[in-house]
């Protein structure tokens, strides 16, 4: 019950601070930066190759939730359009960098690879070789530990939708974990 309580407040408060923030209220804004910025930046993290490239999806998520959150009617859909946005941002990310993926030749030993935490590195390197669409729906799933309806609601799919690119994502990391 407590912890019922708990999660029902901490909604009822982002709402108030979404509506704040629609108000014109800097505070406001940057307290939600403050509560949702670790969560969005952990889903995003797990869609992209890098701490950097997840940071720099961040930017251009908060950029874009600044620009629109005038247009978000109902403050109690915040979390699902704050990971809608995060996600949309992340895809676009990652189709631009597979289209202009090269690899530096003058110093390849100035590369510095950050090491995420170890859970996070194994789940990144699982899922390579997804699409973007379905390592967003298995980040939604199982890093953020979403109901299907709430992912379907977020990305504005039919549950049909998650439910199949949930397959397809299972399928192929069990083929890739078979292949070892």
């Amino acid at each position: 019950m407590m912890t019922t309580v708990t999660v029902n407040l901490k909604i009822v408060y982002d709402e108030l601070l979404v509506l704040r923030w629609q108000n014109g209220e800097v505070a406001a804004m940057s307290e939600l930066v403050d509560r949702w910025h670790a969560r969005l930046f952990q889903h995003v993290r797990r869609l992209t190759d890098s701490a950097d490239d997840a940071a720099e999806v961040m930017q251009e998520t908060w950029l874009a939730m600044i620009r629109s959150v005038p247009k978000l009617d109902d403050p109690a859909k915040f979390p699902a359009w704050a990971y809608r946005i995060a996600s949309n941002k992340a895809a676009d990310f990652v189709r631009k960098k597979s289209r202009r993926r090269t690899v530096p030749l003058d110093e390849p030993d100035e590369i510095v690879a950050k090491t995420p935490t170890p859970k996070h590195d194994d789940l990144i390197n699982l899922l390579n070789g997804l699409s973007v669409e379905h390592r967003t729906v298995v980040s939604l799933r199982y890093g953020e530990e979403l109901p299907l309806e709430a992912i379907a609601g977020m990305l504005n799919i039919p549950l049909g939708t998650v439910k199949s690119r949930l397959h397809y994502a299972l399928d192929f990391l069990k083929q890739k974990n078979n292949n070892k």
